[in-house]
């Protein structure tokens, strides 16, 4: 009966989203305000002091238009103006959307503003948003004014724990050392929040404050109430948060907790959090190791488990303190028909045994799936006796790009390994073979493997800065070959290592985004415009939020009428995280051939958000990615485009590897 009421459901939908021409939906705020339009342009163009002039401007829509332009230009000559529309724009909006764009711009100096425009401002939901700038502008000394706030509203205890969120973002350096902002009170208050308020809002961002500060936390006193919530709170995204707070928590009443989460537990974001969890408890007491033994049985053998599931149990048997028999091992990887946990176990029983060694070598000879073959390479033992056997997956003109960057990546992985570095130093023969190599890879001019390359020959325990002297005419070359904006990520790398080759100081280079899209694209898209993704695991339709990013709507559509999508994959899923894809290569270096602005704004990464990938600021291109569960460290640092209107579930069983049929845009 789920299955039939799924399938009527996304008929309708579908239905409805095909007939939206003929149900004349309403035009994009763009298409009849031209000076709109002229407000994005200066946006685009980054021209601040045209922006300024429009805060002071009669009508709301075109003040709240030209501050919300900040959020994305982050520029800190703003913050006088900014403060000043946050503390006397008659708008509740514009006020909320000025506090917002000094929060983006995240300077400290902007601190003690903020916190005197709460101290006036009547507005609960303007002052929310100036409780989250607050902690985004946070010193120590903000974080302690956040602390000290108690509220009996929810509205307000949101902006509190998302400005404590914020701040424990935040590092500073104190005597030489980076610490993030986080004090004693102030995880008191995230406490607080959780016991105090029912809001479910209020509880997520409290306990993925728990979730992502774990390695900080080191109080005992919470490890109760982390148990406690990760066992029997009624919210799924809670539980999960506080059951990967429980990570550093190694006792025995916190590994029952987790024994009983392994057991009971219906949503698999909760139990792959209890799987990470436990990659870091001490398994090698026998009634432990008993007991995860079986539980690992239980979801290796299930042909119905989620992939994510099986894949954070084999990243658990990984743990250095969990000793499971070599028999064992192998009989969980016939067991599973996931390939990528199967490599990792195989990986895991290849290091003391031919047995496990010999699968890996069949699954390069045998296996027709580039991302099997590359999470195969990743596995593999390696030392410096068969490093050749990776340069020749490397050099492999056949091999698809993700196998190409997966043995790269093996091998620089190597040159963090002391025992090899020492060889490295010792060896010349061995020195001048591997720099070789390097200096062939980055030569290849592929985005991956040059990268790569490059980055290692600036790892400072090498001889490499020696060996090279002034012959660096070939990262030249590179540098000049990835001078492109789509190679932005490649050229960085090279960039970095010529100038710790020179002795210089390396400059991040300015962004080169650029509109893609014209106007006349943007104005012809309708609000609630849908798409929907075929793929090897179902369909999943998604609405486009044009009137908020209207540049990468538009780019994204341009790309879709080009067949851009058809048979790409997805490249990366991570558990709990997202799932991303629109790679070209396929390995998460490929780009279009230009790059847009960031379009940053106030909506939040939930669950079922798409938002594009970038390499930092203004550097967006083809990719983007679906979350999870909610991810608020991603809040206005990533462009959000579209959310998922039905399909969750077929994001939620993605793998590695899984394609991207075709993408059809809805009413066409």
């Amino acid at each position: 009966m789920r299955i039939v009421l799924l399938f009527s459901l996304l008929f309708a939908l579908s239905t409805s989203c095909h007939s939206q021409n003929n149900l004349k939906l309403e035009a994009n705020r763009f298409k009849n305000d031209s000076t709109l339009r002229i407000l994005y342009d200066y946006q685009n163009k980054k021209e601040v002091d045209s922006l300024l002039v429009y805060l002071n401007h009669a009508e709301e829509t075109y003040r709240l238009a030209a501050v919300s332009a900040f959020a994305s230009i982050q520029d800190t000559n703003a913050i006088a103006e900014l403060w000043r529309v946050c503390m006397k724009d008659n708008s509740s909006l514009v006020r909320q959307e000025a506090a917002f764009a000094l929060g983006q711009i995240g300077s400290e100096s902007a601190e003690s503003r903020l916190i005197f425009a709460y101290s006036r401002e009547k507005d609960a939901l303007v002052n929310a948003r100036v409780l989250e700038a607050i902690g985004q502008c946070a010193s120590f000394a903000g974080c302690e004014f956040l602390a000290d706030l108690s509220f009996d509203n929810d509205t307000l205890r949101l902006g509190q724990a998302y400005g404590l969120y914020r701040a424990a973002s935040r590092r500073v350096t104190q005597e030489g050392v980076s610490l993030p902002i986080i004090t004693l009170e102030g995880t008191f208050k995230i406490s607080e929040l959780l016991l105090l308020s029912r809001n479910e809002k209020v509880r997520k961002v409290a306990s993925a404050y728990f979730a992502r500060n774990r390695k900080y936390i080191k109080e005992t006193d919470y490890k109760h109430q982390c148990r406690q919530l990760a066992q029997f709170d009624n919210d799924a995204i809670v539980r999960l948060q506080m059951t990967q707070a429980l990570e550093l928590h190694d006792d025995d009443t916190s590994f029952v907790a987790l024994k009983n989460i392994l057991e009971k537990e219906k949503d698999y974001r909760v139990l792959v959090s209890a799987f990470r969890a436990l990659k870091a408890y001490n398994l090698e007491k026998k009634e432990r190791a008993e007991i995860i033994k079986q539980m690992l049985e239980k979801y290796f053998e299930d042909v119905n488990t989620n992939p994510n599931i099986l894949i954070a149990a084999a990243e658990m048997c990984e743990n250095t303190r969990f000793k499971p028999a070599v028999e064992d091992v192998l009989v969980w990887a016939q067991l599973t028909e996931n390939y990528r946990a199967r490599a990792i176990l195989w990986g895991l029983a290849a290091k003391t045994s031919e047995q496990g060694l010999m699968r890996l070598k069949e699954t390069l000879t045998n296996s027709n799936n580039p991302y099997e073959t590359a999470v195969t390479l990743s596995v593999m033992p390696v030392q410096q006796d068969n490093l050749d056997f990776f340069w020749a997956y490397v050099f492999d003109k056949k091999q698809a790009a993700i196998v190409k960057t997966s043995a790269m990546e093996v091998i620089q992985g190597l040159h963090s390994d002391k025992t090899f570095l020492a060889a490295l130093n010792q060896d010349k023969v061995l020195a001048a073979r591997c720099l070789q190599n390097l200096t062939k890879a980055v030569s290849l001019h592929d985005e991956a493997v040059s990268a790569l390359a490059a980055a290692i020959l600036r790892v400072e325990e090498t001889p490499y800065k020696v060996q090279i002297g002034s012959n660096i005419g070939f990262l030249e070359n590179a540098g000049s070959y990835f001078a492109k904006p789509k190679d932005i990520e490649s050229y960085i790398e090279i960039a970095q290592t010529l100038a710790y080759l020179k002795g210089s100081v390396y400059k991040k280079p300015e962004a080169q985004a650029h509109s893609l899209r014209s106007w006349a694209e943007v104005v012809a898209i309708p609000v609630g415009q849908c798409v929907r993704l075929e793929t090897t695991k179902g369909d999943v339709i998604v609405e486009l939020l044009v009137n908020e990013t209207p540049f990468s709507v538009a780019n994204f559509l341009n790309l879709v009428r080009k067949g851009f999508y058809t048979n790409r994959f997805f490249h990366r899923v991570v558990q709990n995280f997202v799932a991303q894809g629109g790679c070209p290569r396929g390995d998460g270096w490929g780009g279009s051939e230009g790059v847009i602005r960031s379009e940053f704004t106030a909506r939040r990464y939930d669950t079922g958000v798409l938002g594009l990938a970038s390499a930092g600021k203004d550097t967006e291109s083809c990719q983007w990615f679906f979350t999870h569960c909610p991810t608020p460290h991603l809040d206005g640092r990533y462009t959000i485009f579209g959310k998922i209107v039905i399909g969750q579930y077929v994001i939620d069983a993605l793998e590695i590897g899984d394609r991207i049929k075709r993408i059809e845009i809805l009413g066409e």
